[in-house]
Formats: C-alpha cells, structure tokens, sequence
C-alpha cells in the first residue's frame, strides 16, 4: 500500500510562525557510512543496546463487515504530524475500485488514489509541509459514499517517521524520515540503533543523526544505503525515550 502527504510534496513545509523561516531539507553527513556501516560510541547518556516498542497500529479485520457506514473507521481523529494512520472502509465492496480523496483546510481537494481496494485499509502519511487544520477524507465506490473528518496538528513530543513507501527498502536506495515534535529551528538529535532481525529484541547503537528543523519543529532527512552494505533492521531512540521506535528491514536481494 502506497504511503503519502495529504497536502503537499514530501519537504515542502508550511508557512512557519513569524520571525522563524523553515530551514531546508537536509542529506545524512556526507563522507560516511550508512548506517549499518557506522560503529561509533554512543555518547553520554545514550544506552549502547536498547529494547524496540512491540506496539502498532491497530488494524481493519473484523472492521470491515456490515452495511456502509456514515464515517470512515480511524484509530484517531487528531493526527499528531507525521503520522501515518490507518483508514478502514467498513461495508466497501473488495476487488472494485475505490476513490480516496481529501480536502484539504484551504477547501482544495486531493486525490489519494482510485485503485481498486482489496481490504486491510489503506494508510496515509501526514508529512512535513501538509498545512495543520482540519481535513475532510471522503471515500467512493459506485453509489456508496462515506467520510471522515480529521485535526492535523504539530506533534507535541519527539516522532519519527519512516516516508518511504515500503518497510523493507532495498539497499543502495534512500532512506527517508521525518521527524516532529522537536524545538523550532535547531537540530533534532536522534540515535539510530541496528538488530540483524525482528526477532532480536534489542539494537545496538550505531550513530546519532541531526536533522535540521523549521520553524514548527519539524524536519527531513535522507540517508543513503550501499548495494553491498549488510542487512539488518534499524530504529530510532528519541529524546526522553527508552524503546526503540522500529522503522524498516532492509529487503534481501
């Protein structure tokens, strides 16, 4: 299932509070490792292993049943940016094309996609530079309609966010986050960690990343991968946190 901004193009960040410009995307340090690769210390007061978070999100299954309803199922109504949440469309014939669109605070629409919907839901990214307010979400399959309404608003505490459209990138193509939640306009630190699989419980720690921040505390980073660079999964240690958020396994060739 694709993954995407519900407003604008993944970078491109909204108007920040006076006096307090956004400050470009930004590219991991050049001239290093990606991050399986990188074997530093962990500086003080970061853990050398860490245990990752076993929560998700919820899913769809037993969701889906029944007539149409009047609102689409959302596990939340007030997504904390970025996020990705899930949409589940109860009553949706599966194997016919569905139309997913949003509109947006300013009254314009997006479209989400039209392909044809096979159940599970369907996960949309909210994403630095999709403008915060309230969104309508409105679903169609032939005569059947149904919507949602949403809040979009800055994260209150430290998130990270996987942007790519799959879990388990390939090697040798970029990574990218998005992070939230941080103070305005100064670097937002966060460590990476790496386990060889899922069932390792704990990551060891392999680097600490700075991504730049506007002026709503948000930001972008991509890291770049290597073909010949090892596998493994990678997560992220936020400030005041002491699980790992898991974010993607590098697929096998």
């Amino acid at each position: 299932m694709s993954v995407r901004g519900l407003l604008s193009t993944v970078g491109q960040a909204p108007s920040p509070p006076p006096t307090t410009p956004a400050q470009p995307s930004t590219t991991a340090r050049a001239n290093t490792s990606p991050l399986a690769r990188r074997g530093e210390p962990p500086p003080p007061g970061v853990t050398e292993q860490a245990g990752f978070f076993s929560g998700g999100e919820s899913g769809c299954v037993g969701l889906e049943d029944g007539p149409p309803p009047l609102r689409l199922y959302l596990d939340t109504t007030t997504i904390m940016s970025p996020r990705k949440f899930l949409l589940c469309f109860p009553g949706f014939a599966k194997g016919r094309p569905l139309t997913l669109e949003a509109i947006r605070p300013d009254g314009t629409v997006r479209r989400l996609g039209g392909s044809r919907y096979f159940g599970g839901g369907r996960f949309v990214s909210v994403l630095p530079g999709d403008p915060f307010g309230r969104y309508v979400l409105r679903a169609r399959q032939d005569d059947i309609t149904a919507s949602a309404d949403v809040t979009v608003a800055p994260a209150a505490e430290p998130t990270v966010l996987l942007v790519n459209a799959t879990a388990y990138p390939r090697l040798g193509r970029p990574v990218r986050l998005a992070v939230g939640g941080f103070p305005p306009n100064k670097p937002a630190r966060i460590h990476a960690y790496v386990r060889s699989s899922l069932s390792q419980a704990s990551g060891q720690y392999v680097t600490s990343l700075d991504v730049p921040t506007d002026g709503y505390g948000q930001g972008m980073l991509t890291i770049p991968t290597r073909p010949d660079d090892p596998g493994g999964c990678s997560g992220i240690l936020l400030p005041g946190q002491r699980r790992l958020v898991h974010l993607f396994c590098f697929a096998s060739s």
